[in-house]
């Protein structure tokens, strides 16, 4: 606080001289923001002729409480004329007095002023402070009621003890809109932890309604920039991607990724993550280069602003790992591969989630470079941990198709068959008919047999997988290529090279045209294409093809 007139170190008549003859400094040379209305109020408290003065303190209290409610004032500012003549024209005695009685009263009323404004902006606070609270409390209590509700519903006497948790689930969270309906934000909170739950037991269909309702209402009650609503989004993607609706996924991606940049920036852990999930995507639909590029941008700042055993930073490492070993570069990805486990199994232990899906990445790698040892021992131990830990879940099954990979891989198609067929039925089980990693282990198991020199049992094995792919992806879609490749690889078994022919070429001008002529799928195609003219007795055809494998072969290089 500052007074009117400096008075340090005065006597009383000095400092009744200085109040009495000299101007009070303004407050706007204190402080701008005073300048107007306040320092109008206060010059008119403060003058020294008693008429310019306010008549009483009422007076004065009426045109402060104007200023705070935006009215017009009382008081306006002297003129230059009355302030050269109240100079010339003074009355120590009676004015220095009347001055002194006004300073006080004047300071008096500003603190009484500032407490006023504090404590209203106090109680503003409080109030809103108080709805949150109550919001919270609110949701508190609904939270855990869903799980008294749940555990509730878990009784022995009726489930036996060996009720899984899926079913637990279902009960509890088939009533929760009757329960929560006029709590919508509530709600879309328990809708969302429902969700999560679902995908972390594999039950993508579950989990895609309770993901799907946790979006629409925060975004219709918190706007679609929300970080609860993103969150949402995001997870309601991951789960897209899972059931192959790669177009919604793409768009509710790329919508998440352009505001996360906007609004934290790039280097933010949320806006990479975004990154990492489109690029994800990307090679899902065949847009293998531009997902590369996409997984070595996400890498490169991951790796400048997260820890180096940060999860996000791992999973990218991993991600892009599985496409350079699918682009020929087996050594650079063995290398990220390895980086990526030695960190998981520092920051997790060697049986947690992600430590088991480095685990798996690496085995897979080190198969296609034919280091068969050390890869079979990676993924017998992660098939033993998931086995016992997760029980019937998808990615048990990815595991156990991966050994029946490395097997066949090894020529040991007998030993190899039945984790194929496991791996077959038990994403048939968790995941349903039309999933794409459902396709993959029918196509496995349709090549093994084909492997096993059992065309004539491998064929319609393969247009199965046809019929199937052709309702559940998009159209002209490239896994569908490689199944179409494949069935015609057995229809050249079968000696039916006519009818294998437009098949094979159409399936390598697809590959070539969406992963490009590098890729392992484009190069394997190639390489049945020449197979093709050679069971044909075409050779003329079949060298063509040859020099086009050896040019794409430098290429490679």
């Amino acid at each position: 606080a500052r007074l009117p007139h400096d008075l340090t170190n005065k006597t009383l008549p000095e400092a009744a001289r200085v109040i009495r003859e000299d101007e009070p400094v303004p407050l706007s040379s204190i402080d701008k923001v005073l300048h107007g209305d306040v320092e109008t109020i206060v010059s008119k408290a403060l003058e020294k002729e008693v008429d310019r003065r306010y008549a009483s303190a009422s007076d004065l209290a009426a045109d402060i409480r104007h200023y705070l409610a935006n009215e017009p004032i009382a008081a306006r500012p002297a003129s230059t004329l009355y302030q050269v003549r109240k100079f010339s024209r003074r009355n120590r005695a009676l004015v220095s007095a009347v001055a002194v009685i006004f300073i006080a009263l004047s300071g008096a009323l500003v603190q009484m002023t500032w407490a006023r404004n504090r404590a209203l902006e106090a109680e503003r606070l409080a109030a809103e402070r108080l709805v949150q609270v109550g919001a919270e409390a609110n949701k508190t209590a609904a939270i855990n009621q869903f799980l008294n509700d749940m555990l509730a519903s878990a009784d022995p006497e009726k489930q036996g003890r060996d009720v899984r948790v899926a079913d637990v689930l279902d009960r509890a969270a088939e009533r929760l809109d009757e329960r929560l309906g006029e709590q919508p934000e509530v709600e879309a909170s328990l809708q969302h932890t429902i969700g999560t739950v679902y995908v972390g037991l594999g039950l993508y269909e579950a989990a895609e309604g309770f993901l799907r309702s946790a979006h629409n209402t925060r975004t219709a009650y918190r706007g679609g920039d929300d970080a609860d609503t993103l969150a949402s989004r995001m997870s309601l993607a991951a789960v897209l991607r899972e059931l192959n609706q790669w177009t919604e996924a793409e768009q509710l991606i790329q919508q998440t990724l352009e505001t996360r940049r906007a609004t934290l920036g790039l280097d933010h852990k949320d806006t990479l993550s975004a990154m990492n999930a489109l690029a994800d995507v990307l090679q899902k639909v065949g847009n293998v280069a531009e997902a590369v590029t996409l997984w070595r941008q996400t890498l490169e700042v991951q790796r400048r602003v997260l820890a180096p055993d940060d999860r996000e930073l791992l999973v990218t490492m991993n991600n892009l790992a599985q496409q350079l070993k699918q682009l020929g570069k087996p050594e650079e990805a063995e290398a990220l591969l390895r980086d990526a486990l030695a960190f998981q199994i520092r920051a997790s232990g060697e049986e947690h989630p992600d430590t088991l899906v480095s685990m798996s990445n690496l085995a897979v790698s080190l198969n296609a470079q034919g280091e068969y040892d050390e890869a079979e021992q990676l993924l017998r131990t992660v098939i033993e941990v998931r086995r016992r830990v997760l029980g019937d879940h998808p990615s048990l099954f990815t595991s156990v198709n991966n050994l029946a990979r490395l097997l066949r891989d090894q020529g040991k198609l007998s030993e190899a068959e039945p984790f194929a067929r496991e791996a077959l039925a038990g994403w048939r089980r968790t995941l349903g008919e039309d999933n794409r990693l459902t396709l993959i282990g029918l196509n496995n198991v349709a090549s093994l047999t084909l492997d096993l020199e059992r065309p004539e049992d491998a064929e319609p094995l393969f247009r199965e997988v046809l019929e199937i792919a052709g309702r559940s992806l998009p159209k002209g879609h490239w896994m569908g290529s490689i199944f179409q490749r494949n069935l015609a690889k057995c229809l050249v078994a079968l000696a039916r090279f006519e009818e294998a022919e437009p098949l094979m070429l159409e399936s390598y001008e697809v590959l070539n045209r969406r992963l490009g002529p590098t890729h392992d799928h484009t190069t394997k195609t190639l390489d049945n294409v020449i197979q093709l003219y050679e069971g044909w007795r075409r050779p003329d055809d079949a060298d063509l093809w040859r020099e086009k494998a050896g040019g794409e072969d430098d290429a490679r290089k």
